[in-house]
C-alpha cells in the first residue's frame, strides 16, 4: 500500500485511535473516525489492537471502497490570524466559568460518560506510587505541571522521576480507546508548563489538536 506523501512515514504503520488519525487525513471528505464507525455499522468492522488501528489499514480499506484519501483541509491547517483569535476568544468563553472545567467536562461526558475533574480535585486525589493505567498528572507545589497517558503509569512515572520536576502525581483510569481524547482534553484545559509547545503557538502539544475538537467535523459530532 503506497503511503500518501502528506502522511508522515513514522505514523503510517503506528497503532492509534481513529480520532487521532484526523490530524493527518480525511477519507472521502469525512473524518477517519466517522469512516471506521460507518464500516462497523455496516457489518465490516476493522481489525486492530482493540480499538487501535493503523493508518495503512484504514487507507487500504478506503481505497477498496473507491474513496479518496485527502490531506487535512488547508483552511484548518493554515488558519488566518483572525480565525485563530476568534477560536481563542470562544475557548476562553467556554472555560472561564467554574475554574474552566464546565465546557470541557461536557465534552468528556459526551465522549466517555465521565466529567473532567478540576485541578483541585486532581491534586486532592494524588496517591503514593501504585500501578495503574490511564491519564496521569505530575504535580509540583499543588500545581499540575505535566499531563500524559500510559498503560503502566508507574513505569512512566519512574522514567519521569529522572527527567521532570514534580513531587507527587494523580491518575484517572481511562479505557484504552479514549486515552488520546481524555489526555488531549486535559492538556488543552490545564495548559501544563512541562508539556511541549506547538511551534509558533503558546498552547501545549496534545495528541488531538484543539481545532479537531472545535471544528465542524469534530469527533463529538461523529455518528
Amino acid at each position: 500500500m503506497a503511503r500518501p506523501d502528506f502522511i508522515p512515514r513514522d505514523v503510517f504503520r503506528e497503532y492509534m485511535t481513529p480520532t487521532r488519525m484526523a490530524n493527518y487525513f480525511r477519507v472521502g471528505g469525512i473524518l477517519p473516525y466517522s469512516f471506521v464507525a460507518r464500516e462497523a455499522r455496516e457489518g465490516r468492522p476493522m481489525k486492530g489492537r482493540g480499538k487501535l488501528l493503523r493508518i495503512i489499514d484504514v487507507v487500504a480499506r478506503a481505497k477498496a471502497r473507491g474513496l479518496t484519501i485527502d490531506p487535512e483541509p488547508l483552511e484548518q491547517a493554515e488558519r488566518t490570524i483572525e480565525a485563530a483569535k476568534a477560536e481563542l476568544a470562544e475557548l476562553e468563553r467556554l472555560i472561564s466559568a467554574r475554574r474552566h472545567e464546565v465546557k470541557w467536562s461536557e465534552l468528556s461526558v459526551e465522549l466517555t460518560g465521565e466529567r473532567l475533574l478540576t485541578e483541585d480535585e486532581i491534586v486532592a486525589g494524588k496517591k503514593p506510587f501504585e500501578d495503574h493505567s490511564g491519564v496521569y498528572f505530575l504535580i509540583k507545589d499543588n500545581q499540575v505541571v505535566y499531563v500524559g497517558q500510559s498503560v503502566n503509569v508507574m513505569n512512566r512515572v519512574r522514567v519521569h522521576s529522572k527527567d521532570r520536576d514534580f513531587d507527587s502525581y494523580a491518575i484517572i483510569l481511562v479505557d484504552t480507546a479514549y486515552l488520546d481524547i481524555v489526555e488531549s482534553l486535559y492538556i488543552h484545559l490545564l495548559n501544563p508548563p512541562q508539556n511541549g509547545r506547538f511551534t509558533g503557538d503558546h498552547g501545549a502539544c496534545a495528541p488531538i489538536k484543539m481545532s479537531v475538537f472545535l471544528g465542524a467535523d469534530s469527533p463529538l459530532r461523529a455518528p
